[in-house]
């Protein structure tokens, strides 16, 4: 497993006769989690134009790190001081279980069944359907605080609310600042490119440079309601033919630029948080173009391809000959870096420095064009690291090898879990719990192993057992290397066990699988917010003392001190960013406030110390402060008004991976609907009370289609709702 960053940023740049730029290539490595380690290699780059030709130099070399993010997170130094304990056989010892009916009976709920009842014995907890009310996570807890009915604070409400926040973030710093740069960059590496054509002599470097006005075009296509270029018309039909069917997402075609190129459009189709806007949808498709688009160096049966690569080379030299380009570029690639991670694919960084090695420090662009060259820099091309996240022989192969591509999509620990746990015929896709054990679910690698489906491809129980040692062994430092990483940590801290000194409920079998389906939730949503740049991998109140509504905290106290540490970060670092601003702040406020209360109670509650009633009383309106928090975490920034208000629905839905059967794309997905209930028997000080809050609910399956969330939201509430997974039945009540 590993990652890798190249991160450019132009140092200098001075204007005599040549055009001097000095690019800084920023490798990233993490110890025992690395790519094979790569030279050092900086890039200086003069150009001018000598007797008509264009003419590069190139010189210098050094490397430097990239910082890892730094999250502010409070050391977690707590021992657990809860006793043991039962439901009574009569049910005696919950002081509360007669209040909480007859609240539930006036507020027109059903009391608790039988079969309820005897789940908590057994338990201490049971899981039901949210009523058709509870469209969003914070709705039970107004209701609780309306009908003074005890509420449960659980793990999944604050994941949730983070997803909140982070999508909110991401959408904001996506449409209103990193849209204006992609347009610019686009068009100026566009217009590079047809200036430096007119230099040209060699026809394999025109026929290059036409497609990469014609690849170029297409994203003018996707970003503008008009263009006005003087190009040849037959590039115009290509880049509207390739336009047409990344607009229509019609699914595994040839594609129009590279005709041998079998490419599945409908990984253009927006979805997640990207059908909220027009902008939006525009820079979904944009960086889809930069990102899955590849420029191949071999075919799948590893035959050269030199037109494909020679438009990368023509492409990279345009890109770093323009100083412009190279900052819109840079400040593109490190803010999304910092947000989901590192490039899976090459660059022009790589590109330029093989040139460079074949070429030596000054070249005319028209060597480029010759055999002699292309034969070197193919050799120099054998070097290159391989893609981290394979393609399994699903489709075409040449997916499967080095490619470059603009902005490559990323790579990920959990893809790397799911690529290498896929077989094309006996396991084409993978599962959410892959994952789940992986990050050190008990329950997951229990499920997972003993599934007969998952055994029908040999090597699955060892390679998920390697899988789960070497997350075991991986280096915390590996988890602040991106936000992105650092929220797959937050999940590994909902999944672990928890032992003696812990409430009774968090220590039994079925609480892990419960933690395993919070896990999941927040790892839909993970997904569903990151969606555009992972690489997927593809197979081929009121009475007596004892009687008051209480409130109490899942105590899951690492947990919620690094969600806090990774809030803290992210707010400060996107109000760093030069040019844009912040307007997120009430929301983030709001956040931490909850964060300081569920961490105090959840302190307390592990020293089995009793809250007080201002504790008690703050913590019932932690639904009033959820519903603040999303309230202007989707308030319209344009305008100012609260027009986006809340969405009706929590529900959404992201696809994880894609197989192939015989021309038949299917798909699978991870989904959450509307919030379901929890009940749980708590410790108070000496005795027992019955709460109830909200968790996620949790959905997997596969068909032929990609979904954005209102068609999800449209199939979730139909009789066609998928089934839930068959390990959620044992602590549900139907």
């Amino acid at each position: 497993m590993s990652l890798r960053n190249e991160v450019i940023h132009m140092c200098k740049i001075t204007k005599k006769t040549a055009l001097i730029l000095v690019i800084a290539i920023l490798t990233m490595n993490l110890a025992s989690c690395t790519r094979k380690e790569e030279p050092e290699k900086n890039v200086e780059i003069e150009q001018e134009v000598n007797n008509g030709n264009l003419l590069v130099k190139v010189q210098s070399v050094s490397e430097t790190l990239l910082n890892p993010i730094k999250l502010n997170v409070e050391e977690v130094d707590i021992k657990p001081n809860i006793k043991p304990y039962a439901v009574n056989d009569d049910f005696s010892n919950i002081v509360n279980l007669n209040v909480m009916n007859d609240r539930m009976e006036d507020w027109g709920e059903k009391r608790l069944t039988e079969e309820e009842l005897a789940k908590l014995k057994e338990n201490l907890f049971f899981i039901k359907e949210g009523s058709e009310y509870n469209t969003q996570i914070y709705n039970l807890y107004e209701m609780n605080e309306y009908a003074s009915i005890s509420s449960f604070v659980s793990t999944d409400s604050i994941l949730s609310i983070f997803h909140v926040l982070f999508s909110a973030t991401l959408k904001q710093v996506e449409e209103n600042h990193l849209y204006e740069k992609l347009k610019e960059f686009n068009t100026g590496l566009l217009e590079e490119q047809m200036d430096i054509k007119e230099n040209l002599k060699s026809q394999n470097l025109i026929d290059a440079v036409d497609n990469n006005i014609a690849y170029l075009l297409t994203g003018e296509l996707i970003l503008n309601d008009e263009i006005n270029l003087d190009v040849d018309k037959r590039i115009i039909e290509k880049a509207n033919s390739e336009y047409y069917k990344i607009d229509n997402a019609t699914g595994m075609d040839m594609s129009s630029l590279f005709p041998t190129k079998s490419l599945d459009y409908s990984q253009f189709k927006p979805r997640g948080h990207y059908t909220s806007s027009p902008t939006l949808e525009k820079y979904f498709k944009m960086m889809m173009l930069y990102g899955y688009f590849p420029f191949n160096l071999y075919d799948e049966n590893g035959n050269e391809l030199r037109e494909e690569t020679l438009a990368a080379i023509m492409m990279s030299v345009s890109m770093a000959r323009n100083a412009e380009l190279l900052n819109n570029w840079a400040t593109i690639y490190n803010i999304t870096s910092n947000f989901v991670g590192e490039s899976d694919d090459l660059t022009f960084v790589d590109y330029i420095n093989a040139v460079n090695n074949v070429l030596g420090s000054e070249f005319e662009i028209e060597s480029l064009g010759t055999d002699g060259f292309i034969e070197d820099f193919y050799k120099e091309a054998y070097n290159f690291p391989a893609p981290q996240i394979p393609i399994k022989k699903v489709v075409d192969d040449s997916m499967t090898q080095k490619n470059f591509r603009i902005m490559g999509q990323r790579f990920l620990l959990d893809a790397e879990v799911m690529s290498e746990l896929m077989e094309p015929m006996s396991r084409p896709l993978p599962s959410g719990l892959d994952v789940m054990a992986a990050l050190g679910s008990e329950s997951g690698k229990e499920i997972s192993i003993n599934n007969p489906e998952n055994l029908e491809m040999d090597s699955y129980s060892d390679t998920l057992i390697e899988f789960i040692k070497q997350f075991e062994q991986l280096d915390k430092h590996v988890y602040e290397k991106n936000i992105y990483n650092a929220w797959l940590n937050n999940i590994r801290l909902t999944v672990q066990k928890f032992g003696e000194g812990y409430p009774s409920f968090m220590t039994t079998k079925a609480w892990d699988i419960k933690n395993m389906n919070s896990g999941l939730g927040s790892y839909t949503e993970l997904k569903h917010d990151t969606v555009l740049y992972g690489k997927q991998p593809m197979a081929e109140m009121g009475g007596p003392e004892y009687l008051k509504a209480v409130v109490y905290v899942e105590p899951n106290v690492e947990l919620y001190e690094n969600i806090k540490g990774l809030a803290i970060y992210i707010k400060d670092y996107v109000d760093s960013l030069k040019g844009y601003e912040f307007k997120l702040e009430f929301a983030y406020d709001n956040f931490f406030q909850v964060m300081d209360k569920v961490l105090s109670a959840s302190y307390k509650e592990l020293n089995n110390e009793v809250l007080t009633d201002e504790e008690y009383e703050e913590l019932r309106w932690i639904g009033g402060l959820m519903e603040g928090i999303i309230i202007h975490a989707n308030k319209n920034i344009e305008d100012e008004e609260f027009s986006w208000l809340i969405p009706k629905d929590m529900a959404l839905i992201s696809d994880i991976a894609n197989a192939d059967f015989n021309g038949d794309m299917i798909i699978k997905k991870l989904a959450i609907g509307n919030p379901n209930e929890i009940y749980v028997v708590v410790p108070i000080g000496d005795e027992l009370y019955l709460t109830r809050g909200s968790v996620y609910n949790f959905f997997e399956f596969s068909d032929e289609n990609r979904y954005t969330d209102e068609e999800w939201v449209e199939l979730y509430n139909s009789d066609s709702r998928p089934e839930r997974p068959e390990w959620i039945k044992g602590i549900m009540v139907e």
